[in-house]
C-alpha cells in the first residue's frame, strides 16, 4: 500500500525520579530534534552554509523517519518498503500559560512511501488507533491507498 503519514516521532525514557504521587517520571524525546542537535550548530557555520545545514537537517529527518516507521511497522503488522520525509517542522502551543521556556513544542514529520502488510488484523487495529504521539494535534493519521 502507498501511505501518507503526519507523525510525532518520539521515544520515551525513564528519568529515574518519582512524581509526587509515586509514579515513575518519564520524558518524551523527539527523535528528529535529537538527531538535529548532533549537527554542527548555527554559530559554528558561516551564514552562507545555512543551506548546507538545512540539507543535513532533512537528511537526518529522512533517516530517523525511516527507522522510526520501521520499528512502528514491526509492532503494527507491516513492513516498510520505502519512506521519504517531505517536511519536518516544530509546532508550539501558543495558548500555554506560564514561562515561555516551558511552552510545549512538538516535532511534526511528514512521511510518504510504500508498506507491505504482514498481519492485517494488527495493522487495522493500529491504523484505527494512530501512530506515535500528539494525536490530539493532528499527528498519527496514516492515509493508505493502492499504489499507483
Amino acid at each position: 500500500l502507498a501511505f501518507a503519514l503526519r507523525a510525532n516521532a518520539t521515544r520515551t525514557e525513564k528519568t529515574g525520579g518519582l512524581s509526587v504521587n509515586g509514579k515513575e517520571k518519564k520524558r518524551h524525546i523527539d527523535l528528529v530534534m535529537d538527531a538535529i542537535h548532533a549537527l554542527p550548530g548555527r554559530k559554528d557555520l558561516p551564514e552562507a552554509a545555512e543551506s548546507v545545514r538545512a540539507a543535513a537537517r532533512m537528511t537526518a529527518a529522512q533517516q530517523v523517519g525511516r527507522d522510526w516507521l520501521a520499528s512502528q511497522g514491526a509492532r503494527a503488522g507491516f513492513r516498510l518498503i520505502k519512506a521519504e520525509a517531505g517536511d519536518y517542522s516544530v509546532a508550539t502551543l501558543t495558548d500555554h500559560r506560564g514561562s515561555r521556556a516551558r511552552q510545549p513544542r512538538f516535532g511534526i514529520l511528514d512521511l510518504t512511501g510504500l508498506i507491505e502488510i504482514a498481519d492485517p488484523d494488527a495493522f487495522l487495529t493500529q491504523l484505527s488507533n494512530g501512530f506515535g504521539r500528539a494525536k490530539a494535534f493532528g499527528c498519527g493519521l496514516m492515509l493508505i491507498r493502492r499504489p499507483a
